[in-house]
């Protein structure tokens, strides 16, 4: 194996989206190390010098555990990255939301560039979701790091144009960029309700479905799902489906 990556991917729980670019990233750039908790569940091995190493599993359970594990993954990846030969960049995925810690290390301690991208604006979530109030003293030395973190990276990437308005009272507007998630178009692509295998399985064909796909922490808010449900009966038309988990418990 190559000991100097040119890219390295961090984040304990990432997608098939994460997994796909950075193989386009070891096709087009070379060695490319992807350091994450998921399990991707590979068919078949990368075209390009892409290697992916295991690390501390996510675990969203309660709010205790996702903190425990994500102390667990950046107590892992630290190490790891330092690790790594030559100069290469990082990719931190926001997950957890304590990570561009890495970044902003290996950029003070060896001169390594490294860009952010935001899934969750944190500690913001926390104190909208009254988990703790905006003058206590977790999330304002949290704020406080992002400051210090963020301005350090080359980029912070967001998924969209609210989320990088929320993230540039961190850092300079100019570093922020917004790039949406993405799919692969040739495996998902609309089709007609009729011709949908899960939609027909679940009997949803006929009826209106209003799908909510994601996580089901505390700092998720879920209340408009919930009212809205609550304007609709049995034989309405309109069906409620949720994917995902998480401790929630209302």
């Amino acid at each position: 194996m190559n000991d100097s990556p040119k890219l390295l991917f961090l984040g304990q729980a990432v997608s098939q989206e994460v997994l796909a670019l950075a193989r386009r990233c070891s096709e087009s750039l070379g060695t490319t190390w992807l350091h994450t908790g998921t399990d991707l569940g590979l068919e078949e091995p990368p075209s390009g010098p892409l290697y992916i190493f295991d690390a501390p599993a996510y675990d969203n359970s309660t709010t205790a555990s996702r903190a425990r594990t994500w102390l667990k993954y950046v107590a892992a990846a630290l190490p790891f990255a330092m690790k790594a030969g030559g100069k290469p960049t990082l990719l931190l995925s926001s997950n957890p939301p304590i990570l561009a810690v890495v970044g902003y290390l290996c950029q003070r301690i060896k001169g390594w560039r490294y860009v952010v991208r935001v899934l969750d604006v944190f500690p913001d979530v926390t104190t909208q979701r009254e988990m703790f109030p905006a003058n206590h003293p977790i999330p304002r030395l949290w704020s406080r790091f992002n400051r210090i973190s963020y301005s350090r990276a080359d980029a912070i990437i967001t998924l969209g144009d609210v989320m990088a308005d929320r993230v540039r009272q961190y850092t300079d507007s100019d570093r922020v960029v917004v790039i949406p998630d993405w799919v692969d178009t040739e495996t998902i692509r609309p089709m007609d309700k009729a011709d949908n295998w899960f939609a027909k399985e679940h009997g949803l064909v006929d009826d209106l479905t209003v799908m909510y796909s994601g996580n089901y922490g505390d700092s998720h808010d879920l209340s408009g799902v919930f009212d809205a449900m609550g304007h609709f009966g049995e034989g309405d038309g309109v069906r409620f489906l949720l994917i995902g988990g998480g401790g929630r418990g209302d």
